[in-house]
């Protein structure tokens, strides 16, 4: 059981520590001092739910958690609980659904949250299918009541389109939102899918509602990075870098649970990426979310007196039965939590402090948990 909380500061947490090897010998990563620690439910999903976005709302002292959830089309559900493992005991229902207006972009479908605290406001970036077609864009909403119950801004207007010309697929969608707290912009990223185009995009807009006219392109990433759609994007505050969190669980290793979590520099440099692993008898589906504060920073969750970091996402149903909707997005809504282990943490010999970016640049980053070692070493 979880047994930790976060500190109402939210301070930087020590659990993982730049390990790039800029000096030969490259540097180890000791398994005893990052480990897998504990895994359960956070709800049954009785019908679809996925993309979970989950936050320790400091302000009110609550863990939230929103999702995209099987109503009547897909709806963005929310629940909440002063304790995390709580949450599977807490019923959810809509706060924010379709329009329902067939001349609205989000008739039928309002799916994959990302929220944001900004003052007493919390904003939701979501992406919207109409009812005639399938061709998703990108809504912003406001919440004047910590997230319970939504509204539209920009008078139910999308703030992001397909480019033309449109030659069919996805469109834009799965937004993730962060702020930079050293220049004070939003910086969203979304999948961007028209005709043979496939990527992610990263914009930035200097006003959480994301006006239009506001709207700045940073850069264009080729999703094999990140490996994954429908991503995460957080703040590391210890290092000052963007973090893209991304499932790599696949069809090859049903019971494998697997985590890509992807760095980037204050200016969109790529600096390295990390994989937790861990064989666990089911995998992760559509939509990795990662625990953290209210303006998606990561931090200083404890659990045990131990800082921890908590991944959550649906699982796939791989019962063998035929699925209704989608096997990723069907089987019950798990975390997955990382943790010290009896090693402790590694203290940071670049920065004064400790760190919470485990990453090596040469790709030597897996976290394997069940590969045999010498003393508990990787190279």
């Amino acid at each position: 059981m979880f047994e930790g909380k976060l500190s109402a500061l939210f301070r930087v947490s020590s659990l993982m520590l730049f390990l790039a090897g800029v000096v030969s010998p490259a540097f180890a990563i000791y398994e005893d001092s990052i480990q897998f620690s504990q895994s359960g439910v956070i709800d049954d999903n009785d019908t679809y739910l996925y993309a979970p976005m989950v936050m320790f709302d400091e302000v009110e002292g609550k863990y939230k958690l929103w999702a995209c959830g099987g109503v009547a089309g897909d709806h963005i559900i929310y629940k909440e609980s002063p304790r995390l493992e709580r949450l599977k005991d807490v019923g959810w229902y809509s706060a924010f659904k379709p329009s329902g207006l067939e001349d609205k972009f989000d008739g039928e479908h309002t799916c994959d949250p990302s929220v944001l605290r900004e003052g007493n406001n919390i904003y939701l970036y979501y992406g919207g299918q109409p009812l005639d077609s399938k061709v998703a864009k990108i809504g912003v909403a406001v919440s004047y009541n910590g997230g319970r119950d939504f509204y539209r801004l920009h008078g139910g207007v999308p703030v992001l389109e397909p480019r033309l010309p449109w030659e069919g697929g996805y469109g834009v969608g799965q937004p993730s939102v962060v702020k930079n707290p050293l220049d004070g912009w939003y910086y969203m990223i979304y999948t961007n899918q028209n005709g043979a185009i496939k990527t992610l995009e990263v914009i930035k807009s200097s006003t959480p509602e994301f006006t239009p006219s506001t709207i700045e392109h940073v850069t264009t990433i080729d999703p094999t990075i990140p490996s994954s759609w429908s991503v995460d994007l957080v703040w590391n505050p210890s290092r000052n870098h963007f973090v893209i969190v991304g499932n790599n669980s696949s069809g090859e290793d049903v019971n494998k649970l697997r985590v890509k979590l992807t760095h980037y520099d204050r200016y969109w440099n790529y600096v390295g990426n990390t994989v937790f692993e861990k064989n666990i008898g089911w995998r992760f589906g559509e939509g990795v979310g990662v625990l953290t504060d209210s303006q998606k920073k990561l931090g200083g969750y404890f659990s045990g007196g131990t800082h921890s970091l908590v991944f959550m996402a649906a699982t796939w149903d791989d019962s063998g039965a035929k699925c209704k909707f989608a096997c990723s997005i069907e089987g019950p809504v798990m975390y997955a939590q990382f943790t010290e282990g009896q090693g402790g943490v590694f203290k940071n010999w670049l920065l004064d402090g400790y760190d919470i970016a485990l990453f090596n640049p040469n790709g030597m980053s897996n976290i394997y948990q069940t590969r045999e070692c010498r003393r508990g070493i990787f190279r």
